[in-house]
């Protein structure tokens, strides 16, 4: 059971993160590249919190799954800023 609640939310967001991580990681002179990736990653985050959302009841307080989503979502606009200000 929590092995497989694993598989189906938590290691996808990771997945996306980590691809995150990754290219802003990288030292590239085509900033294209770089900012190509946050938008992409942003919508992927955005169908994978409503598909959660859809799966899983409301409740009225945030869980480690919405705390890791907001963390998602901070990395994502971290990572376009730091690729459109840096070189």
């Amino acid at each position: 059971m929590y092995l497989n609640s694993f598989f189906d939310y938590v290691l996808p967001l990771l997945t996306v993160a980590g691809l995150l991580l990754i290219n802003a990681s990288r030292i590239s002179s085509d900033k294209g590249v770089k900012l190509s990736l946050p938008p992409a990653a942003l919508l992927a985050i955005i169908f994978m919190q409503q598909s959660t959302d859809h799966q899983i009841p409301n409740l009225s307080y945030l869980t480690f799954l919405d705390l890791l989503y907001l963390c998602a979502y901070a990395l994502v606009f971290v990572c376009f800023f730091e690729a459109a200000i840096c070189k």
